[in-house]
């Protein structure tokens, strides 16, 4: 498989000469990191905008998607945009990006999967002549990125904010301590609108950035969307059962955060796959006739998997075929997880952003706690406060048998309160509420030129 690798960033350096000091007092120099990006984002980037020409009739919004695992984050609003005369969308796909380098094997694959839109489908990159589509010659009015990482050098926030309004919708609801990646990349500075997840997370924008508090829209997150489809979905279709009687139904997600071999620790550190995956393939061994296994890994597990040196890639692929050789266990891959979410009875994760995904189900969830982990942020730690935990098989085993197995669940209430309170899960489809968010806002944007003109804008 081609890879392309990008040289190493200021911000690189900077992380490999602070490593050391890093480690020795690891929360104090996060603050101290977080505060001088602050001020030098603050100086260094013009948060003004620099006169977009008047939006177009009708509106070309462009969506850049590189995995179509975080596509869920965008759907709804352009499913929505589709169905308004009002807009034009069109999605740009474009090769994966992981670990520093673009995955030009996924150029194709990634095309493939959205081509169920049809012609509202470009490709981003061409492999027969290496070249980039110049979003220039669609002319955005406004463009959806799917991460904040500015991962490829043609579609970096520095140019494109200045050639259409940029917009950004979390891939994940941001639980994490780490708040310069989530709340404070250069990126966050440049977008035109950031429409986020809760009120806590547009405080913690304020709190730990400056990015300009008129750029910050709290919409709830449109992923969540999906629980309001109207229609009925087929949980014997999903977890074929070959065992004549009633089981129940597990989600295990692992997160890819392993670290590498011979370091203490990964920085994210929430992964707990390499110290439980081989009692996992056991307990799937022995709950044949009770449990049907859904194993949804992070998209970025298997690769990891490798470069940590916890396996090659045939001891995996040897790993992988005898868990999906028992008649329990299927694996999910697709971007449409959630199908499966409102279908199981628990939830079994290491992974962040699926807590808060899955907690509308109402269904128990449990967090495998890796205590070496990065922490949660002020978000996340109301978000776990009355979700299960577990650091050991032994703890896992008891879940199993008393919350899944028994269905003695005694923290549903408190569980469905932080849903309550926590999690903003409005009742209006948010999707829809972006969509009609940025017409009024575009609508603005073209004011007294189409009135002077006598016409209007949509």
């Amino acid at each position: 498989m081609a890879r392309m690798a990008f040289p190493m960033n200021a911000n690189d350096i900077i992380e490999r000469i602070t490593g050391r000091l890093f480690r020795l007092n690891e929360p104090l120099m996060a603050r101290c990191k977080n505060v001088i990006r602050r001020h030098l984002y603050q100086l260094l980037i013009n948060q003004r905008e620099p006169g977009y020409p008047p939006p177009s009739s009708p509106i070309r919004a462009v969506f850049l998607v590189n995995y179509p695992a975080m596509w869920p984050s965008l759907q709804s609003i352009f499913e929505r945009m589709s169905a308004d005369a009002c807009f034009d969308p069109i999605i740009v796909t474009l090769p994966t990006h992981a670990h520093g380098t673009v995955e030009l094997g996924s150029n194709e694959s990634n095309f493939q999967y959205f081509s169920q839109y049809g012609n509202q489908v470009q490709r981003g990159f061409d492999e027969s002549t290496g070249c980039w589509l110049d979003l220039r010659s669609i002319k955005p009015d406004l463009a959806f990125v799917i991460t904040p990482y500015d991962a490829y050098p043609e579609y970096h926030s520095r140019s494109l904010s200045h050639q259409t309004r940029l917009c950004y919708v979390p891939y994940g609801i941001m639980s994490a301590k780490i708040q310069d990646n989530q709340f404070n990349r250069p990126f966050h500075y440049r977008c035109w609108r950031i429409f986020c997840e809760t009120q806590i997370h547009k405080e913690l924008f304020a709190k730990y950035s400056s990015v300009d508090q008129r750029k910050i829209v709290v919409s709830g997150y449109p992923k969540l969307d999906w629980y309001r489809n109207d229609r009925r979905i087929e949980g014997d279709r999903l977890w074929p059962v070959t065992i004549g009687k009633p089981m129940k139904r597990v989600v295990w997600a692992p997160h890819w955060s392993i670290p590498l071999r011979g370091a203490r620790k990964h920085w994210l550190n929430f992964s707990t796959f390499h110290r439980n995956h081989l009692y996992f393939l056991e307990a799937m061994k022995n709950t044949q006739s009770s449990i049907n296994w859904l194993f949804k890994p992070h998209p970025a597990l298997a690769s990891r998997v490798v470069r940590s040196g916890l396996m090659s890639n045939f001891e995996f692929q040897c790993y992988m075929d005898e868990m999906l050789s028992l008649p329990n266990v299927i694996q999910c891959r697709e971007s449409e997880y959630l199908d499966y979410f409102a279908t199981s009875d628990a939830l079994i994760t290491c992974s962040v952003s699926f807590l808060s995904e899955y907690l509308p189900t109402g269904k128990p969830i449990l967090r495998l706690d890796n205590p070496d982990n990065v922490r949660f942020n002020e978000f996340g730690d109301r978000l776990i406060e009355h979700l299960y935990r577990a650091q050991s098989v032994a703890e896992i085993d008891a879940f199993l048998q008393t919350v899944v197995l028994n269905g003695h669940d005694p923290l549903l209430e408190a569980r469905l309160q932080t849903l309550r309170e926590v999690l903003y899960f409005p009742k209006h489809h948010i999707g829809g509420w972006i969509k009609d968010y940025l017409k009024v806002e575009l609508e603005a944007a073209q004011g007294s030129m189409e009135a002077a003109a006598g016409g209007s804008f949509c």
